[in-house]
């Protein structure tokens, strides 16, 4: 059987440039997330079996697609947890708790909305607490990056989680 072998050059228009904040993310069946920052990155390499990933310092990385659940391109510029207690400027705060598989959102005044996105977009659960304190629960949800995004009439914010 021949296999097929795609390359993909990470190359960019000088509108299109690529910042520290740039990752390629790898999800695994039972592995942590490894993140690789793009401009680390020479070149991504896919054949039948694999993803190569080699960094600029010319060290190879190899992960079977038999382990891969996901690989996504991502901009971290979404606020994490210790950037949220720093920025916070709209007093809400979002906590992730692995041992209740579960998010609190607290405000200072009512929350709005809470939506949970998924790392394709797609609206996975959506709250409409009217509440200054919420919990959202991910127990049904599948291992992966989601995006929390809370809603109240004093701001918003977005923070990012990752479900093992």
């Amino acid at each position: 059987m021949k296999k097929i072998l795609l390359i993909l050059s990470i190359a960019w228009l000088p509108m299109q440039s690529i910042s520290a904040q740039d990752y390629l993310n790898v999800i695994r069946v039972n592995d942590p997330v490894q993140s690789f920052r793009l401009d680390n990155i020479n070149k991504l390499t896919f054949d039948m079996d694999n993803v190569y990933i080699e960094q600029l310092d010319n060290s190879p990385v190899e992960f079977p697609f038999s382990d891969i659940v996901m690989l996504t391109f991502l901009n971290s510029s979404v606020i994490s947890l210790e950037e949220l207690l720093i920025q916070n400027k709209s007093n809400i705060d979002v906590f992730y708790s692995i041992m209740l598989d579960n998010a609190t959102v607290k405000s200072s005044s009512p929350i709005k909305r809470i939506t949970v996105y998924n790392t394709l977009g797609r609206v996975v659960k959506e709250l409409k607490p009217n509440a200054l304190q919420a919990e959202v629960s991910l127990r049904d949800t599948p291992q992966g990056l989601y995006i929390i995004s809370a809603v109240t009439v004093e701001g918003n914010v977005s923070k990012k989680i990752i479900k093992q």
